[in-house]
């Protein structure tokens, strides 16, 4: 293979990986998300086990711990629906259950949920079927570091026949614990939401690298070390795909 198909190879695939891009949609069924660069702090890499009914006057919820500054996005859950008529979902962000105040309060049409695919996210979770994750974004909260948070969803105008299914969990330890509970009408349930939480990252990219170098001078064993096994991997490639191009020959 030529050098420059190996580059464009290589872009794409960084392109594919490159964790989170500020943008709009670019292709049908998915969105880049925003801010230009944020990072995953509690995360889920499975399947719900089975989902909730919201209608009428029900409500779900769930606190955690948040253990980074700018906390900018919280993703739900929500299994492809039978009805597509349900009412908006609404979803309140407080900074406890008994906040008698929102911090953050956004609408959804139901229309909207399930076209919200992030391209980054790994395919499962994306490509079966039976739902998706819906990003709830907002501007970061600069002091969400080791801060609890509750949010609650409801959807006052949707009925039993055309409710909105949410994700969860039968084990909290199934996933990411966040060291919460989780609510479904104010009161605490034993199932854990399946949901996301991401924040944005405010710091200079050559600050992070000059971090992960002086590390590296800290330990100059292991770096000597690491970047001899480096060295003789692809010594090793480089040698076997030599004697495997002169059996083509």
């Amino acid at each position: 293979m030529k050098v420059y198909k190996r580059i464009i190879l290589i872009a794409c695939f960084i392109f594919l990986i490159w964790p989170d891009m500020k943008g709009e949609k670019i292709i049908r069924g998915f969105s880049l998300p925003k801010p230009f660069l944020t990072f995953e702090d509690i995360t889920m890499v499975k399947i719900p086990d089975d989902y909730l009914n919201l209608y009428g006057r029900h409500s779900i919820g769930q606190s955690f711990v948040n253990k980074f500054s700018n906390l900018c996005r919280i993703g739900i859950f929500v299994r492809n629906p039978k009805y597509q008529d349900s009412g908006d979902l609404i979803f309140h962000l407080q900074s406890s259950i008994d906040s008698p105040q929102d911090l953050i309060t956004l609408k959804v049409a139901a229309k909207n949920l399930y076209d919200n695919y992030y391209p980054f996210m790994l395919p499962p979770l994306n490509t079966m079927g039976r739902g998706s994750f819906y990003f709830f974004e907002f501007k970061p909260i600069a002091d969400s570091a080791n801060r609890k948070f509750y949010f609650y969803l409801e959807s006052p105008e949707s009925r039993e026949d055309n409710k909105i299914e949410i994700g969860y969990f039968k084990n909290k330890y199934a996933r990411a614990y966040a060291e919460g509970l989780s609510y479904r009408d104010g009161r605490a349930e034993d199932w854990y939401l399946a949901f996301q939480t991401y924040s944005s990252w405010k710091g200079n990219i050559f600050d992070a690298y000059n971090i992960i170098w002086q590390r590296l001078i800290r330990d100059i064993n292991f770096t000597v070390f690491y970047i001899a096994v480096c060295l003789l991997l692809i010594t090793g490639i480089f040698m076997v795909s030599f004697k495997l191009r002169l059996l083509e020959e």
